[in-house]
Formats: C-alpha cells, structure tokens, sequence
C-alpha cells in the first residue's frame, strides 16, 4: 500500500515496499526468463510451445507444465519469511510465537 499525501511513510511501510519490489514484483520476469532460457536450449521444446500459442484452443496444457516445472527449479522467490503463530517445542528447543522457526 502505499501512503497517502497525509500519511508519514513509517520506516515500516517502507521496508514492506521495498520487499514487495525485490521480491514479488520481479517474480513474472524472472519465471519467464527461466522458461524462454530453458526452452531455447531444447529446440523441440520451444518448438511445441511456440504450435500450442498458435493455435486457436485456449487451454495451453504443454505451457501450463514448462511454466511449472521451471518454477519448480528455478524459484523465483527464495526466501520467505516464516513467524511462528503460536508456541513450537521440539526436543529441547522451544520457539515462542512471533520469531522464526
């Protein structure tokens, strides 16, 4: 969100921005880079993408399955921030709410 002419941009409301513009904004780019980049080293694959978006059906299932399957090796998003809700015990470590795992 951002702050309006009569709000003061807190140095929370920025941190959250910058995250946002680091993390989220750049993940479509970085997925299709991915995808053009592997694709391009697999003619038959780029070759079957490229008929599946000249033809007339909608449902791209070919497309849908490179997509993921890039997603899946090359994330574009790394590193998420987990907080605990709620207090987690395991062995003789005990994790109270608010702090990473």
């Amino acid at each position: 969100m951002l702050a309006s002419d009569s709000e003061l941009l807190t140095d929370a409301v920025l941190c959250d921005q910058i995250a946002f513009y680091l993390l989220a904004a750049q993940a479509p780019a970085l997925v299709a880079a991915w995808v053009i980049e592997r694709a391009t080293r697999t003619p038959h694959v780029w070759q079957r993408l490229v008929d599946e978006a000249s033809g007339r059906d909608d449902s791209a299932p070919y497309t849908d399955a490179v997509i993921r399957e890039a997603l899946r090796l090359r994330p574009p998003v790394t590193a998420i921030p987990w907080l605990l809700r709620s207090q987690a015990t395991s062995a003789d470590t005990t994790c109270r709410p608010g702090h990473p795992p």
